[in-house]
């Protein structure tokens, strides 16, 4: 189906279809002395497509990784308020406050941190996460019901932390940056 552009184009065609498509042609171009001669955009043009095609590729691969992994550290962390319930209050209270105090720093402070390009911990999120982990090693596993609950709650933290160490390794796409500078100063040098 034809959307009635000069360029060939059809309607609905993808963006960087479009782009390779035009930018591969091989057009005759107008000499002032009258001879016919040969265009030289289609290599160049279809490479450099493709490549900014691999980088929106690699890009949103990256962006799925991020929103996977911080999906999985917030059901970890919900998890794990929830696992400590079978305790009394005494017990659990404290760890379910150092959870949500380390979730919200999570969001108050880690978050913003990241996408300043820190890759490291901020010092308050490292200090939550510390008492997390040391509410959850100090429950204890005297009968059976408590027992289960503090395997639980040792491997939903284990499993939060990982998720966390993951987001803090996405926060610099080295490739990404390395990659896309080489490809824009190769292709006007």
């Amino acid at each position: 189906m034809s959307s009635g552009r000069d360029d060939g184009g059809t309607a609905g065609e993808h963006p960087s279809d479009m782009f390779a498509r035009v930018s591969s042609r091989d057009r005759p171009c107008a000499d002032p002395l009258g001879r016919v001669r040969r265009g030289r955009r289609g290599g160049g043009g279809a490479a450099y497509g493709l490549l900014l095609g691999l980088l929106v590729v690699f890009a949103v691969g990256h962006f799925s990784d991020v929103r996977h992994e911080s999906q999985q550290e917030a059901s970890s962390l919900v998890a794990l308020h929830d696992t400590v319930s079978v305790y009394p209050p005494e017990t659990r209270d404290p760890v379910q406050h150092d959870v949500i105090c380390y979730m919200r720093s999570i969001v108050d402070d880690e978050w913003p941190s990241m996408e300043r390009g820190r890759d490291l911990e901020t010092p308050r999120t490292l200090a939550l996460g510390d008492r997390v982990r040391a509410g959850v090693r100090n429950l204890p596993s005297g009968d059976p019901m408590q027992g289960s609950a503090y395997g639980h709650a040792g491997s939903l933290i284990i499993d939060a932390g990982q998720s966390h160490q993951r987001l803090l390794f996405f926060t610099q796409p080295e490739i990404l940056r390395r990659w896309g500078s080489s490809s824009t100063s190769a292709r006007f040098s």
